[in-house]
């Protein structure tokens, strides 16, 4: 029976990898490339390509990946619809409430985070619906066990709404959240993005209170932060507003270099100029008293929204009419200025008729709800009477059908009062019979005393026997059990020995690397000081003690958060390119799904080979390398991280004869896997480390690959 439960275990494990080898091996689609967006044949190329991607997956046999990577779709399919014509973009809802939908019914929080993200996003953008909006992510943050990065982004997209509603609270709650974000990421790139988002929310809520300079310098924060992970249209864009800000300061020679960076971007990215452009220069000549160079910018953004069939009643017309009405009454060209001014009141008039419907509309829908909800009140109400009417007829045929059972229960108790008298005298017949009964018992009893008198006097002398017998054998089972416990307790203490002389072992394998690190450190100030280097050296110090810091907090821990390890690693690294004079590059990139504060590993597990890849690698190149670490979470249980370098691979490194690099070495990897050798045998886990010589297509060394696989 055991071997047919292996059998069975192993064939549904090996069923389940098989199904997720499938889901992986279906090719993915391309992801949209943002500065390509307004290119509608380009947005439906992507599409097309995330629904051939579902249909894919159909096919597959149902798994966990296969799940995940459907709601993964569905969530990428919300954000498509997003740049999509007008008369498709509701499809964005559509696949957002999908997503909600089937993640529930999956029990995936994650990806049910993410749909109702992307539905505050849409109600927000396209129907300035802000209060649903609002309700929505505020549920977000109520959904258990979402990660940190989308807590962030709820925060982040409910200031950007307190923002658009001139909410009173938008400042300090867009401010908290910066404070917040600063304090939470460390890594800039990662939180480039949303710091980015919320100094343009808090520029714009400056902006509309008239405090330009205070919009000025949200809007620069702001550009110091898309810099970092955006150098297209998302820059173009903020060129402009900031060149906006510096036109209601009057700072024109700035705001000039603001449009024209602008304006080299846009053409950088072969994209047509976007109207805010012509706006923010038109306005510019005005606040100039430029109206010649204004009416023609005006005329021009008349061209174009001609040609972009722009609706005739929008924002954009009315602004344009504005525009050239101030020009052309500057330029005391009356008859065209009141021409502009007649169609700018038209088109204000129209769009307030048009807002005005549609809060009628949201007005009346309202009251048909309301109405809908009486109606179905008063329903709800005349059901409960007729229930209470039934209830009260009821109640009173029980009352009826209670007299009645008392009649009868009355007659009962007659009839038994006469059966009991009858019953008496036959009791006391009884009585007398049982008394002449009794005195022949006791006689009875008295002779069978006798009999079993002696009887009873051998039974005791065998049960004394068997009790004597019985108490021996109790106390040899007792005198077992005990050396038993004290075998178990023994092994116990052995165990817990063990255990204690191990994690002192590891203890003491962590201190020993301590000094290998300021050794290098201290090389490296010295040299830097002996150079009269005094600003690197400097740098260099300051590196080197948050270094040992850290060193030798994580000595005094069995486990630290990735987050630490990966910054510990990242001085480590900085310091030895500076050492060699930046010839050391290297890259660190953690796959989005992993939450470094969560996740906890041995301290110093991961430098000694980043070490080795430098020392043994990167050093016997006159050019230099680059370190590559990637990690990654393959499954739930498991961190995987992968060191890469360029060097001259091992078979090379082996024929330098460099002493101090092979005693470095061999004491670096000694003690990292003694260390891994201890915490396998303490945690009864399974870390390993996997070399691998990495070749071109000639077969030539291009360095090393070390794949760490850490159990969580």
């Amino acid at each position: 029976m055991k071997n047919i439960a292996q059998n069975i275990l192993c064939a549904l494990l090996f069923t389940a990898c098989y199904m997720n080898t499938m889901a992986q091996e279906v090719s993915s689609p391309r992801l949209l490339n943002v500065d390509k967006r307004f290119n509608l044949s380009y947005v439906d190329s992507i599409k097309k390509e995330h629904f051939y991607y579902l249909t894919q997956l159909s096919k597959i046999p149902k798994a966990i990946t296969r799940d995940t990577l459907k709601l993964k779709t569905y969530v990428y399919l919300a954000y498509l619809y997003t740049y999509t014509s007008i008369t498709q973009r509701d499809s964005s809802l559509y696949w957002a409430n999908q997503t909600i939908e089937e993640a529930s019914h999956l029990k995936n929080n994650f990806y049910k985070a993410e749909g109702m993200i992307k539905k505050a996003e849409f109600l927000e953008r396209f129907r300035s619906n802000y209060q649903e909006s609002v309700e929505i992510l505020n549920n977000v943050l109520f959904i258990p066990n979402i990660t940190s990065k989308q807590r962030f982004f709820v925060r982040r997209l409910i200031g950007v709404i307190y923002a658009k509603t001139d909410n009173p609270n938008a400042t300090s709650y867009i401010e908290t959240l910066i404070s917040d974000i600063k304090k939470t990421f460390v890594d800039e790139k990662q939180r480039a993005p949303d710091l980015y988002n919320l100094y343009i929310a808090l520029a714009e809520t400056n902006e509309r209170k008239k405090h330009f300079a205070v919009s000025l310098e949200a809007y620069l924060h702001a550009l110091e932060e898309v810099k970092k992970f955006n150098q297209g249209i998302g820059l173009a864009y903020l060129y402009a507003s900031i060149a906006q800000s510096y036109i209601e300061l009057e700072r024109y020679t700035e705001a000039e270099n603001s449009i024209n960076q602008a304006k080299a971007l846009f053409d950088k990215l072969q994209i047509p100029l976007d109207e805010s452009i012509n706006f923010t220069t038109a306005r510019m000549h005005l606040k100039k008293k430029e109206y010649d160079k204004a009416a023609t910018k005006g005329e021009t953004i008349l061209v174009n929204v001609v040609a972009r069939k722009f609706k005739k009643y929008s924002n954009v017309y009315k602004e344009a009419s504005k525009i050239l009405y101030d020009s052309y009454l500057g330029l005391g060209d009356y008859e065209k200025a009141l021409f502009h001014y007649q169609n700018y009141i038209l088109i204000k008039d129209s769009l307030e008729v048009v807002k005005k419907s549609k809060e009628i509309d949201e007005l009346i829908k309202k009251y048909d709800i309301q109405q809908v909800k009486s109606d179905n009140e008063k329903q709800i109400l005349a059901k409960n009477n007729q229930i209470q009417q039934l209830s009260l007829s009821q109640y009173k045929n029980e009352i009826e059908n209670q007299r009645l059972k008392e009649v009868l229960l009355q007659e009962k108790l007659e009839k038994e009062q006469v059966i009991s008298q009858d019953q008496a005298k036959n009791l006391e017949r009884l009585t007398e019979k049982r008394r002449y009964e009794d005195r022949l018992e006791k006689l009875t009893i008295q002779q069978l005393e006798e009999k079993l008198s002696f009887q009873e006097q051998n039974r005791n002398l065998w049960f004394g026997l068997t009790v004597i017998t019985l108490l021996l054998v109790g106390a040899g089972m007792i005198v077992m059990v005990y050396q038993s416990k004290q075998k178990y307790k023994f092994k116990q203490r052995e165990a817990e020995y063990q255990q204690r002389i191990a994690q002192t072992e590891i203890s003491a394998l962590r201190a020993q690397m301590n000094p290998h690190f300021i050794f290098n450190c201290l090389n490296s100030i010295q040299y830097y000081a002996a150079r009269n280097e005094a600003d690197t050296a400097s740098d260099y110090l300051t590196k080197f003690s948050r270094l040992i810091r850290l060193v030798l907090e994580n000595s005094r821990s069995e486990k630290v958060t990735l987050t630490n390890e990966l910054e510990t690693l990242r001085l480590y690294i900085e310091m030895e390119a500076m050492r060699f004079q930046q010839k050391v590059r290297y890259q660190i990139q953690v796959a989005p799904s992993i939450d470094t504060d969560l996740i906890q590993i041995p301290p110093l597990l991961l430098q000694p080979f980043v070490e080795n890849a430098i020392w043994h690698g990167l050093m016997h190149k006159e050019e230099g390398g680059t370190v590559a670490i990637a990690v990654t979470q393959p499954d739930d249980s498991h961190l995987q991280v992968i060191i890469c370098d360029d060097g001259v691979g091992r078979a090379k490194a082996a024929e330098f004869k460099s002493k101090s690099a092979t005693k470095h070495k061999s004491f670096g990897m000694k003690v990292t896997a003694e260390r891994i050798e201890l915490i396998n045998q303490i945690y009864h886990t399974h870390t390993y480390i996997k070399i691998e010589d990495m070749t071109n297509v000639q077969g030539e060394a291009e360095g090393t690959k070390v794949i760490v696989n850490i159990p969580l």
